[in-house]
Protein backbone atom coordinates (compact mmCIF):
# COMPACT_ATOMS: atom_id res chain seq x y z
CA UNK A 1 0.00 0.00 0.00
CA UNK A 2 2.83 2.43 0.83
CA UNK A 3 4.44 1.73 -2.57
CA UNK A 4 1.18 2.56 -4.32
CA UNK A 5 0.84 5.73 -2.28
CA UNK A 6 4.37 6.81 -3.16
CA UNK A 7 3.79 5.99 -6.83
CA UNK A 8 0.50 7.84 -6.76
CA UNK A 9 2.13 10.89 -5.22
CA UNK A 10 4.94 10.75 -7.76
CA UNK A 11 2.39 10.59 -10.58
CA UNK A 12 0.51 13.56 -9.16
CA UNK A 13 3.77 15.51 -8.83
CA UNK A 14 4.67 14.77 -12.46
CA UNK A 15 1.21 15.83 -13.63
CA UNK A 16 1.46 19.08 -11.68
CA UNK A 17 4.90 19.82 -13.10
CA UNK A 18 3.91 19.31 -16.73
CA UNK A 19 0.30 20.50 -16.66
CA UNK A 20 -0.51 23.65 -18.66
CA UNK A 21 -0.27 26.82 -16.67
CA UNK A 22 2.66 25.55 -14.62
CA UNK A 23 5.88 27.35 -13.89
CA UNK A 24 7.40 26.27 -17.20
CA UNK A 25 4.91 28.45 -19.07
CA UNK A 26 6.34 31.56 -17.43
CA UNK A 27 9.62 32.87 -18.83
CA UNK A 28 12.49 32.72 -16.36
CA UNK A 29 12.88 36.50 -16.61
CA UNK A 30 9.19 37.04 -15.72
CA UNK A 31 8.49 38.88 -18.97
CA UNK A 32 5.54 38.15 -21.23
CA UNK A 33 6.41 36.69 -24.62
CA UNK A 34 5.63 38.25 -27.97
CA UNK A 35 6.00 35.52 -30.59
CA UNK A 36 7.00 36.50 -34.14
CA UNK A 37 6.52 33.76 -36.75
CA UNK A 38 7.57 33.72 -40.39
CA UNK A 39 7.74 30.82 -42.80
CA UNK A 40 11.43 30.02 -42.44
CA UNK A 41 12.11 31.60 -39.04
CA UNK A 42 15.17 33.13 -40.61
CA UNK A 43 14.52 36.75 -41.56
CA UNK A 44 11.34 38.76 -40.85
CA UNK A 45 10.60 37.18 -37.47
CA UNK A 46 14.26 37.49 -36.44
CA UNK A 47 14.38 41.16 -37.45
CA UNK A 48 11.09 41.93 -35.67
CA UNK A 49 12.18 40.16 -32.47
CA UNK A 50 15.54 41.95 -32.39
CA UNK A 51 14.01 45.39 -32.88
CA UNK A 52 11.11 44.67 -30.52
CA UNK A 53 13.49 43.59 -27.75
CA UNK A 54 15.63 46.69 -28.17
CA UNK A 55 12.68 49.05 -28.13
CA UNK A 56 10.74 47.27 -25.37
CA UNK A 57 13.91 47.33 -23.25
CA UNK A 58 14.29 51.07 -23.80
CA UNK A 59 10.69 51.54 -22.61
CA UNK A 60 11.21 49.09 -19.73
CA UNK A 61 8.20 47.07 -20.86
CA UNK A 62 7.68 43.62 -19.29
CA UNK A 63 7.85 41.84 -22.66
CA UNK A 64 10.44 39.97 -24.67
CA UNK A 65 10.17 38.67 -28.21
CA UNK A 66 11.14 35.36 -29.74
CA UNK A 67 11.35 34.37 -33.41
CA UNK A 68 10.15 31.05 -34.82
CA UNK A 69 9.25 29.55 -38.20
CA UNK A 70 6.56 27.27 -39.60
CA UNK A 71 9.08 25.53 -41.91
CA UNK A 72 12.47 26.54 -40.54
CA UNK A 73 15.38 26.60 -42.92
CA UNK A 74 18.89 25.53 -41.93
CA UNK A 75 20.44 28.97 -41.44
CA UNK A 76 19.38 32.53 -40.73
CA UNK A 77 18.95 34.83 -43.71
CA UNK A 78 22.28 36.38 -44.65
CA UNK A 79 20.62 39.72 -45.44
CA UNK A 80 18.82 39.81 -42.08
CA UNK A 81 21.97 38.93 -40.13
CA UNK A 82 24.03 41.48 -42.07
CA UNK A 83 21.43 44.23 -41.57
CA UNK A 84 20.95 43.53 -37.86
CA UNK A 85 24.70 43.37 -37.27
CA UNK A 86 25.13 46.74 -38.99
CA UNK A 87 22.51 48.11 -36.58
CA UNK A 88 24.31 46.66 -33.56
CA UNK A 89 21.67 44.01 -32.90
CA UNK A 90 22.04 40.27 -32.44
CA UNK A 91 20.20 37.91 -34.78
CA UNK A 92 18.58 35.35 -32.48
CA UNK A 93 18.10 32.45 -32.32
CA UNK A 94 21.38 31.52 -34.02
CA UNK A 95 19.51 28.87 -36.05
CA UNK A 96 15.86 28.99 -37.11
CA UNK A 97 13.50 27.15 -34.76
CA UNK A 98 10.15 25.42 -35.34
CA UNK A 99 7.10 27.11 -33.80
CA UNK A 100 5.16 24.81 -31.47
CA UNK A 101 1.68 24.78 -29.98
CA UNK A 102 3.32 25.50 -26.60
CA UNK A 103 5.02 28.60 -28.06
CA UNK A 104 1.68 29.94 -29.27
CA UNK A 105 -0.17 29.02 -26.06
CA UNK A 106 2.50 30.66 -23.89
CA UNK A 107 2.65 33.90 -25.84
CA UNK A 108 0.93 37.10 -24.78
CA UNK A 109 0.86 38.13 -28.46
CA UNK A 110 1.46 36.23 -31.70
CA UNK A 111 2.40 38.00 -34.92
CA UNK A 112 2.75 36.19 -38.25
CA UNK A 113 4.36 37.34 -41.48
CA UNK A 114 2.11 35.81 -44.13
CA UNK A 115 2.37 32.25 -42.83
CA UNK A 116 -0.26 29.89 -41.49
CA UNK A 117 0.05 28.55 -37.94
CA UNK A 118 -3.35 26.82 -37.87
CA UNK A 119 -1.81 23.33 -38.17
CA UNK A 120 0.36 24.00 -35.13
CA UNK A 121 -2.20 25.97 -33.14
CA UNK A 122 -5.77 25.49 -34.40
CA UNK A 123 -7.99 28.33 -33.30
CA UNK A 124 -5.13 30.75 -32.67
CA UNK A 125 -5.79 34.31 -33.80
CA UNK A 126 -2.45 35.86 -34.60
CA UNK A 127 -1.98 39.40 -35.78
CA UNK A 128 -0.85 39.38 -39.43
CA UNK A 129 1.95 41.58 -40.75
CA UNK A 130 1.82 40.04 -44.24
CA UNK A 131 2.69 43.37 -45.88
CA UNK A 132 6.34 43.24 -44.78
CA UNK A 133 8.62 42.68 -47.79
CA UNK A 134 11.48 40.21 -47.63
CA UNK A 135 14.79 41.65 -46.43
CA UNK A 136 16.71 39.80 -49.14
CA UNK A 137 14.96 41.99 -51.74
CA UNK A 138 15.15 45.25 -49.78
CA UNK A 139 16.35 45.26 -46.18
CA UNK A 140 15.52 48.95 -45.66
CA UNK A 141 11.91 48.50 -46.86
CA UNK A 142 11.52 45.44 -44.67
CA UNK A 143 12.90 47.29 -41.67
CA UNK A 144 10.65 50.29 -42.35
CA UNK A 145 7.50 48.12 -42.50
CA UNK A 146 8.49 46.26 -39.33
CA UNK A 147 9.16 49.56 -37.53
CA UNK A 148 5.74 50.89 -38.53
CA UNK A 149 4.05 47.81 -37.06
CA UNK A 150 6.28 47.88 -33.96
CA UNK A 151 5.34 51.52 -33.33
CA UNK A 152 1.67 50.53 -33.07
CA UNK A 153 2.31 47.33 -31.08
CA UNK A 154 4.63 48.99 -28.57
CA UNK A 155 2.25 51.93 -28.11
CA UNK A 156 -0.54 49.47 -27.37
CA UNK A 157 1.56 47.43 -24.93
CA UNK A 158 2.78 50.62 -23.23
CA UNK A 159 -0.75 51.96 -22.61
CA UNK A 160 -1.94 51.81 -19.01
CA UNK A 161 -4.59 49.12 -18.48
CA UNK A 162 -8.06 50.44 -17.60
Amino acid sequence: MKALTRSGLAAVAVILLVAPGGAEDQPADGKKVVLFVCEHGAAKSVMAAAHFNQRAGERKLPYRAVAKGTSPQEQLSESAVKGLTAEGLAALPSRPEQVTAADVAGAARVVTFGCDISKVAPGARPESWADVPGPSEDYAASRQAIDRHLDALLAELDRPKK
